[in-house]
């Protein structure tokens, strides 16, 4: 199955409903319509926050601190930094081109940039909304 990672915009207190939430409830999945991809940690966002600054990752300082594990740490929920989100917001086509290429060549990806496009897309987007609606993005991921 993979490496599971869903990424959604909401309240803090909608975050931690969906990560507890039964595997069957539609509600609160339905009502935050996650943007579902595989194989993406905080280490992996923290190299796109610093592609996006075009700045050597660090990781004091681009790995997400607000971090809850459950069961077991099966599973984990992160808050975008702020910093991300708005980078992500404002980034243009053009830079989301050359992140693309970027993020795609780390090693931990190592995959074709054109693989994660949609998904850069998608994270914008998201970071635009949670701009306008004065909320956080969110990553979920499970084992």
């Amino acid at each position: 199955m993979g490496l599971l990672a869903d990424f959604f915009v909401a309240t803090p207190e909608q975050a931690i409903q969906y990560a507890n939430r039964d595997p069957y409830e539609e509600e609160i999945r339905a009502l935050l319509n996650p943007c579902e991809y595989k194989g993406i940690t905080g280490l992996e966002l923290g190299m796109l926050w610093a592609i996006l600054e075009d700045i050597e990752w660090d990781y004091d300082k681009h790995m997400p601190r607000d971090t809850v594990l459950g069961n077991e740490g099966e599973w984990w929920l992160e808050r975008f930094p702020d910093k991300l989100t708005l980078l992500l917001a404002q980034a243009t086509p053009e830079r989301l081109a050359t992140a693309s290429v970027a993020w795609a060549n780390t090693e931990e990806l190592s995959c074709d940039p054109e693989d994660i496009q949609p998904m850069l897309a998608d994270l914008q987007q998201l970071a635009k909304q949670a701009i306008s609606r004065d909320i956080p993005v969110y990553l979920w991921g499970c084992l």
